[in-house]
Formats: C-alpha cells, sequence, structure tokens
C-alpha cells in the first residue's frame, strides 16, 4: 500500500529539493499566483523527470449568468465574478503559459452545467461571493431580487442555466 503526502505552500518559493515530486496539484489557484513564470519554474524544478503536474482552472465563461441575472435586475449593480480569474490563468491560456516549462500538456474539459432551481441558493451564492452585494441586496431590494429570480425560473421551464467551464491540464 502507497503512502502519500501533500503540502500546502508558497509556489513561488517551493522549500524542497530539485527532482523531489512524482505529482504536483494545483487546484484553481494558479490565477491568484503574482509571478506564474517563478511558480512554474519552481514547479517543474521539483518535479521528477516523468513527473506529473496537474493544474485546474476556469475558462472566461464560467459562472457568466450570474452577472448577467443580476445586470437585468438592477443594471447599476456592479459584480465581479470568479470568470475574471481567468484572464489571468484560464482554460483558453493555460497552455500557452505551460509550454515553456513542459514537453506534454494534455487538456481535459469537465463539460457540464448547473440548472439551479433554488432561488435562495443563487442570492447566497452571489451575497458569499461579493462583499459589495451583500450590503445592497437586503431587505425589500433582497426581497424584490428572490422574486425576479423566481420569475427568471419560470420563464426557463423551472431553473436557471449556468454555465460551468472547467478543466485539467495535465502537464509532464
Amino acid at each position: 500500500m502507497e503512502s502519500f503526502q501533500y503540502y500546502q505552500l508558497n509556489i513561488e518559493e517551493i522549500p524542497f529539493d530539485d527532482n523531489s515530486f512524482d505529482v504536483i496539484i494545483a487546484n484553481h489557484m494558479l490565477y491568484h499566483v503574482q509571478n506564474r513564470n517563478i511558480a512554474l519554474r519552481e514547479v517543474r524544478r521539483v518535479l521528477k523527470t516523468g513527473g506529473v503536474f496537474y493544474s485546474s482552472t476556469i475558462g472566461k465563461d464560467h459562472m457568466k449568468e450570474f452577472g448577467q441575472l443580476l445586470n437585468r435586475f438592477d443594471p447599476k449593480l456592479d459584480y465581479v465574478s470568479a470568470n475574471e480569474n481567468a484572464f489571468e490563468f484560464g482554460i483558453e491560456n493555460g497552455e500557452n503559459q505551460l509550454q515553456p516549462y513542459f514537453n506534454e500538456i494534455v487538456y481535459n474539459d469537465f463539460s457540464g452545467g448547473l440548472n439551479i432551481t433554488d432561488e435562495r441558493a443563487i442570492a447566497d451564492y452571489l451575497l458569499s461571493s461579493n462583499t459589495d452585494l451583500s450590503g445592497i441586496l437586503v431587505n425589500e431590494k433582497l426581497t424584490e431580487f428572490l422574486q425576479f429570480l423566481k420569475e427568471q425560473k419560470k420563464a426557463n421551464n423551472g431553473g436557471i442555466s449556468i454555465t460551468k467551464a472547467t478543466g485539467l491540464f495535465k502537464s509532464r
């Protein structure tokens, strides 16, 4: 039986010797890294020959409908969604960023989407992910938004479709 260890660390300063790891995983986080060139150089340095670097990320269309819903409800609401991260390191540009460090890069798309039938779940997600909204969508405004979502759901056969644009790069 094989054992494994995992570490949470700063990817720009990996405190291990060269050729230390068989696998490194960066799960939906490279878009937050200040200097990805340094980070990817570090990953390559500590991977063993034949080792694999798995990096999951999102795309530009990831959950875009949340912003669209808010904009239809109130065009003055400014919502910066998670998909903005895709411009840093996403499914559309990740391979180009990985190419200088890896010989083989394979992309696997995680197809599918969400069909949300609970309007409160949408409101709760938006409120938890955007601090500005938590001060705006309160009391009557929140009640109006929930009613708006209920109408949207009814107009869309009982659910609100949300794009899920995510994938995984497997690099060697």
